[in-house]
């Protein structure tokens, strides 16, 4: 075990404390130390990050070593820290992840939404926009930012809307399997009388209503009310003549263009800062190219991954595009946008699991991380075209 892993096994032996992290990206570290077998972490959706020691993290502590062969460790004290307080704030991958599964859902005309009402179906759209299909992961992640600055109470309502949708996802998984198994089975749904008849109505919301028809059928509606009372014997001469009036100022509206004005304000594009990455590789990312290889080779398919992601991060510094570990996915495009990276390998770079999402235990298969160190060499030699150092 190296300084820096030593380090951060001790900062979890005593509790994490916020503000003294012994190293930069700890949470890589600790990742590592899990997949040893030293800690166990926690990072479920919408939670603070936890981690915690295991018996043979706390075996390591006390002798500096692992225990000999047939050595059997007693459970600890503590069972772990108590849970965290639930957080509405969510990382960029966590981001993407929910608004993916959106996506899907939304691709089967609503699986799981349809079991939401309208309402809450409307504000995990506002949120997530699983519809638009032509906004990107990176653009709907900085509306979602924006909204937070802007909006807190749209985030905090979000935040408790997702454990809705995801019970109810639940309720229609489970739904769609008691359907299967009658169908496979042969069995036809119980036939009731009609009084007896109970029904349930679920609908999809559709959050781009059309803003532009709704103004015009108000304004036909409206038209064909002043037509009416225009021919009303009922209602005196004036009455009748404001009445054609207001008709013939609502005819030259009916069915023109309405301007109306977006739901959501445009978006600020940022212009793209061009910054000139090196030609040669730097020898710190060369020798980290080079451990990942060592460690897949080895059979360390979780150190590879996690080795190749820092590398990655890396690279992403050296070229003036800093990113966290858990934001790799979000942070390629804008290679691209500076003309450094080509946009087909930051597509395909972007559908790799292990990059887009950091690895947790059990931890990545042999296949991925061999698709994985792939994908950095091809972004290390568009970024690169020099080669290494000599």
């Amino acid at each position: 075990m190296d300084d820096r892993q030593e380090a951060v096994l001790e900062w979890v032996a005593a509790g994490c404390l916020a503000g003294e992290e012994p190293v930069e990206r700890y949470k890589q570290t600790a990742a590592s130390l899990a997949g040893r077998g030293l800690i166990q972490l926690d990072r479920g959706y919408g939670k603070q990050w936890r981690a915690w020691l295991t018996p043979l993290g706390r075996y390591w502590i006390e002798h500096r070593s692992y225990p000999p062969a047939g050595t059997v460790l007693e459970p600890l004290i503590e069972t772990g820290p108590e849970p965290a307080e639930v957080s509405d704030s969510l990382s960029d991958a966590e981001f993407i992840n929910r608004r993916r599964i959106m996506k899907a859902d939304w691709a089967q005309h609503g699986f799981a939404l349809i079991w939401l009402e309208l309402e809450d179906q409307r504000a995990l759209h506002y949120a997530f926009q699983p519809s638009k299909e032509h906004l990107s992961d990176a653009d709907a992640l900085e509306d979602y930012r924006a909204m937070e600055e802007a909006e807190p109470g749209k985030v905090a309502e979000v935040a408790e809307l997702w454990g809705v949708y995801e019970r109810a996802f639940e309720s229609a998984k489970a739904a769609a399997a008691r359907r299967e198994e009658m169908r496979e089975a042969g069995i036809k749904p119980p036939h009731k009388k009609q009084k007896d008849r109970k029904y349930v109505v679920r609908a999809l919301a559709r959050p781009e209503i059309d803003m532009e028809k709704l103004a015009q059928l108000v304004i036909h509606m409206a038209a064909e009310n002043a037509r009416t009372q225009a021919e009303d014997p009922a209602l005196s001469d004036e009455e009748k003549e404001r009445a054609k009036g207001s008709a013939a100022l609502l005819a030259k509206m009916e069915f023109q263009p309405m301007p109306v004005p977006p739901s959501r304000p445009p978006r600020k594009k940022k212009t793209p800062v061009v910054h000139h990455a090196p030609r040669k590789i730097p020898p710190e990312i060369d020798a980290k190219v080079k451990e990942t290889w060592s460690c897949h080779r080895a059979g360390s398919d979780l150190a590879a991954v996690l080795v190749a992601r820092s590398a990655v991060a890396d690279m992403l510094s050296d070229c003036g595009v800093p990113a966290q570990s858990d934001d790799l996915g979000i942070a390629l495009p804008r290679l691209v946008d500076a003309g450094r990276l080509t946009p087909g390998t930051a597509r395909e770079a972007g559908r790799l699991r292990c990059l887009t999402v950091v690895p947790s235990h059990p931890p990545v298969t042999p296949v991925e991380t061999s698709a994985l160190l792939n994908m950095v060499v091809s972004i290390l030699s568009e970024l690169y075209p020099g080669g290494p150092e000599i």
